[in-house]
């Protein structure tokens, strides 16, 4: 198919990579290649977040979460069994607080990618607003 502008379903070439794209297919400018079904480039981890290990990144967002409230709750049992003394005790508060704050953001962070995936969405289709006044074939 020819590309046409504002068109989602028409079939793009990449003159990048020199190769005529699948139609959820981006090209990436990190990673110089194009991937198939991109959510994101995610720069924690050095690759983009696609078709294929998304639900790794999903997975990986919810390990985070759990090791944040252990950490926590470690921190607040070492304090609440008076273990840290003078500085670590000021020291395990700032953790506690940095740790919070951490979890709140991986957590909407979290919830935003649960969102997306139920819409049959990725972040790059929701900022570019792919969709907004047609139907969403992938929903």
């Amino acid at each position: 198919m020819i590309e046409v502008k504002g068109d989602p379903y028409s079939m793009k070439y990449c003159s990048t990579c020199m190769i005529h794209r699948e139609i959820r297919m981006h090209h990436c400018r990190m990673c110089d290649l194009c991937c198939s079904i991109v959510d994101h480039h995610c720069d924690w981890l050095g690759i983009c977040v696609g078709r294929r290990n998304r639900r790794l990144f999903v997975f990986l967002l919810v390990i985070v979460m759990t090791t944040i409230c252990f950490a926590t709750y470690t921190i607040y049992v070492l304090i609440a069994k008076n273990k840290l003394e003078g500085g670590l005790k000021y020291m395990a508060y700032i953790f506690m607080i940095f740790y919070v704050v951490f979890f709140f953001l991986i957590g909407f962070l979290l919830s935003v990618q649960v969102l997306l995936i139920k819409a049959g969405l990725t972040t790059y289709e929701y900022l570019a607003k792919t969709f907004e006044g047609i139907v969403n074939p992938y929903d």
